[in-house]
């Protein structure tokens, strides 16, 4: 049975949202997430992967960022499922929080 509103909302309220806000830190990876790809920034200094996005690497302070496109998202079509590899905390400060988390499945 569907359930309708209690205060009946317009037509453009129920078919629209809005849309995020496009920082520029944020641009490379909102394009990416439309075409159903993950797109992570890289400093081309150290090499690392990091997020959340800024315009500096957060391990060696290099403006030299780069995106690359998580591979497992570049082979896949948008939408479908895939399993990717196995994710872990890599820049826990502490032991103890990368040791109590559970790994997670891409």
């Amino acid at each position: 049975m569907p359930v309708t509103p209690a205060i009946a909302l317009p037509v453009s309220m129920e078919r629209t949202r809005p849309l995020p806000i496009r920082w520029t830190e944020d641009i490379e990876h909102l394009d990416g997430a439309t075409r159903g790809e993950l797109r992570i920034p890289r400093c081309t200094s150290c090499g690392r992967e990091f997020w959340p996005a800024g315009p500096v690497c957060p391990f060696d302070f290099s403006a030299d960022v780069d995106w690359v496109t998580d591979p497992v998202t570049a082979s896949s079509t948008p939408g479908s499922a895939s399993t990717g590899p196995t994710l872990t905390a890599t820049t826990c400060p502490t032991s103890s929080c990368r040791s109590s988390s559970p790994p997670v499945r891409g």
